[in-house]
This record gives C-alpha cells, sequence and structure tokens, in this order.
C-alpha cells in the first residue's frame, strides 16, 4: 500500500506552515514556523520556457539547492517549502541531484486553496523531526518490517542509524 503523498498549506495558519503525510497508513499532521531559505542571488541567467531567469543558492534543512527564478512572474513563491525569492521559482534541485523540481507548464488561474482534513481519516498530531524519524525508519527497514513492528512490538531497531544516499530523505536535518 503507497502512503498519501505530503501536503504543504504555507501561511495555514497565518504566519505558519500545515503539513499533512503519512507513514506507512499512519498519517500525520503537524504545523512549524513558516520559515524561508536565507538565498544568495547570483548574477547567472537562463532562459527557462522563455522567461529569464536568475540563479540563486541557499542551504534549507540540511542540504545545499542551486534555484532557477523569474522576476517576470511577481510572486515569492515555489514549490515544497520553498520560497522568499523575488519572482517565482522555474526550477530547484540540491546539488546532488537528489532532489529536482521543476515547473512543467504555466497557466494564471485564480483558483482558492483552501485547508483540507478528510473525513473519517485519522491524523496525528507529531511534530517535524519525530515525522521524519519514522519516515526515515520505514525506508532503511521497509514497508513489512514497519508493519510488523507496528503491530508486535517485536523488532529492535538502532534509533541512531538513519541511513543515508538513495535512502535518505528531502529534509536531512532530523538527526
Amino acid at each position: 500500500m503507497q502512503a498519501e503523498p505530503e501536503v504543504v498549506y504555507s501561511n495555514y495558519p497565518k504566519g505558519r506552515r500545515t503539513v499533512q503525510d503519512a507513514v506507512f497508513t499512519d498519517r500525520y499532521i503537524y504545523s512549524e514556523d513558516n520559515d524561508r531559505p536565507e538565498w544568495k542571488i547570483l548574477p547567472d541567467t537562463a532562459d527557462i520556457m522563455g522567461y529569464t531567469c536568475h540563479k540563486a543558492t541557499c542551504h534549507y534543512r540540511g542540504r545545499d539547492y542551486v534555484a532557477w527564478f523569474s522576476s517576470d512572474i511577481p510572486t515569492d513563491k515555489g514549490p515544497w517549502k520553498f520560497s522568499g525569492l523575488p519572482g517565482l521559482i522555474f526550477k530547484i534541485q540540491d546539488v546532488g541531484k537528489h532532489y529536482i523540481f521543476e515547473l512543467q507548464s504555466l497557466k494564471q488561474e485564480v483558483i482558492p486553496i483552501e485547508y483540507t482534513e478528510h473525513k473519517g481519516i485519522k491524523y496525528n498530531l507529531t511534530d517535524r523531526k519525530k515525522l521524519l524519524r519514522m519516515k526515515a525508519k520505514m525506508k532503511r527497514i521497509g514497508v513489512n518490517g514497519y508493519a510488523q513492528m507496528s503491530t508486535t512490538g517485536s523488532m529492535s531497531v538502532n534509533s541512531t542509524d538513519f541511513g543515508g544516499g538513495d535512502n535518505d530523505l528531502l529534509e536531512t536535518d532530523y538527526r
């Protein structure tokens, strides 16, 4: 069974960020500060989808990133938890190219985004680092091991072994 995708609500509640995520079949929710990466804007430019994009770099939640944004679209938004540049982020990737977010198309619409908790689904309240540790453990021991551990409590795993490489998470500052 596939876990539900992570959903990030920026500025909900105001000044905060709410994240819904899942580990195996358990669903979790947490709220955190709506922090932004500290960007360094560089002089490099590139043409992406017909827009002049500028290069920016940052270190965020354990990884170094390179972003390309266009001030021709005056919003400080981007994918996932990335924001704070003087234009829309068209592409961002970590320097190891493990995670790449790339804009596929652009269409202007006015559609309100509303916070949703699905009826009948129980969300467990947690915090970001606890959730990331659970996700890392599941990646390390696999779905079957995680399910066995959750139902029988008979499995022992070294809690300081959070893995790395292909098994590491987008945010690595949970260790």
